[in-house]
């Protein structure tokens, strides 16, 4: 029994060094990454979703932007973490009409990206 404490040791030990968190919390053995997606739904005056209405995303910080589509249900999830972390804009209009200007905010560090909040609504009036 004694002969088998060591050698699991020098198991562990063979596998790598693990990376410790800034805090020195929990071991990571690998970084598995997940876009981030703002759900944006576009609706009209009378809360009806608004078919193809053009949404526009820009990231505050860098001016990087993003114009996208909303499908028959009024929405779209092409506002994602590839525009980087700061706050990001979003806009709609639809047949002359826009929505006032909603932000949100990006927090990503150097695995994964999240975003507050997770979804938004704009009125276009």
């Amino acid at each position: 029994m004694k002969r088998l404490i060591p050698l699991a040791l020098l198991a562990l030990c063979a596998c790598g060094s693990p990376t410790l968190l800034p805090d020195g919390g929990r071991p990571t053995y690998g970084c598995h990454p997940q876009t981030a997606v703002l759900a944006v739904k576009v609706v009209d005056a009378a809360n009806q979703p608004v078919n193809g209405a053009t949404v526009t995303a820009i990231n505050l910080g860098t001016g990087q932007t993003a114009t996208l589509t909303t499908d028959g249900d009024g929405v779209t999830r092409g506002v994602t973490d590839a525009m980087g972390p700061g706050i990001i804009r979003v806009e709609a209009t639809s047949a002359g009409r826009s929505s006032p200007a909603f932000d949100t905010t990006w927090t990503c560090d150097s695995c994964t990206c999240t975003v507050q909040p997770l979804a938004a609504v704009l009125v276009v009036q």
